[in-house]
């Protein structure tokens, strides 16, 4: 019963190009034998024709369209969308063809992004940016000593105070005193080495390495405060348009990264 009221809702569509032109026209299902010989014969005898019988329920079938020049083409995004076939998200529109998410502006005018979101938004842009130049600077060491980093720099600054209190010392008794210490430092010894001057020399390193860190730092901390602040002070009771401008008008502006330095 069902097969049969679908035969019955089944059509005969002849189309293509008739002459150089597009050509459909839509008959019944009793009739499919007739039409394809009359097909058969128009695309033996006419000049530039070429025409297709099928049967369906529907023509052109779902997502597609004939085409000007007779042929069965796909829909476009578009198309598809106006046809129904397709619903955008209300955070979506088409460009150049294409599904894509509105920009931060169309959001903020259409009511689907609040300026505070947005302020938010791009204050979390600036941490990412942030964040990313520190890790661009940290990753200049090696990952072995960035973990045991803190532990040098610490062993380096009790070896520089151990230098600077036995400084009054006779250089003999500093020598036995600063010696029966080594132990105590097995981060600067293990990259260094036994000698008294070159474990100084590499705790002179890490400690200029760390001043040199703590300046970067300090001044990204700083830059990343005044952004975010600037982008808080913006006033919300303005157009929307004067809003966008002045928040992208600020911008999260880092200090180059420090040259690396040896050792």
């Amino acid at each position: 019963m069902a097969e049969a009221m679908t035969t019955e809702s089944k059509k005969v569509f002849l189309y293509g190009k008739k002459q150089g032109q597009k050509y459909l026209t839509v008959h019944p299902l009793r009739l499919l034998a007739a039409v394809q010989n009359q097909a058969e014969l128009w695309n033996q005898d006419l000049p530039d024709t070429r025409l297709t019988v099928q049967t369906a329920e529907e023509f052109p079938p779902p997502g597609q369209r004939l085409s000007d020049a007779g042929e069965l083409i796909g829909l476009s995004t578009l198309e598809r969308v106006m046809a129904g076939e397709m619903t955008l998200e209300p955070g979506q529109k088409i460009e150049d063809g294409q599904i894509v998410s509105k920009t931060d502006l169309e959001l903020l005018k259409a009511g689907l992004l609040t300026q505070a979101d947005f302020k938010q938004q791009r204050i979390r842009s600036f941490h990412e940016q942030y964040n990313a130049h520190i890790q661009a600077f940290v990753a200049a060491y090696p990952a072995q000593r960035r973990e045991g980093w803190p532990t040098l720099v610490m062993e380096a600054q009790t070896w520089q105070d151990l230098l600077d209190s036995t400084s009054e010392l006779d250089p003999e008794d500093r020598a036995a005193q600063i010696n029966e210490a080594m132990s105590r430092f097995p981060q600067l010894t293990h990259e260094g080495s036994s000698s008294i001057a070159e474990i100084s020399d590499l705790a002179t390193r890490v400690l200029f390495k760390r001043s040199v860190y703590g300046a970067f730092s300090g001044l990204c901390n700083r830059a990343l405060d005044q952004s975010v602040a600037g982008l808080q002070s913006v006033s919300e009771a303005q157009s929307i348009d004067l809003f966008y401008s002045a928040c992208m008008a600020i911008e999260l502006s880092l200090p180059a990264l420090p040259e690396a330095q040896n050792g």
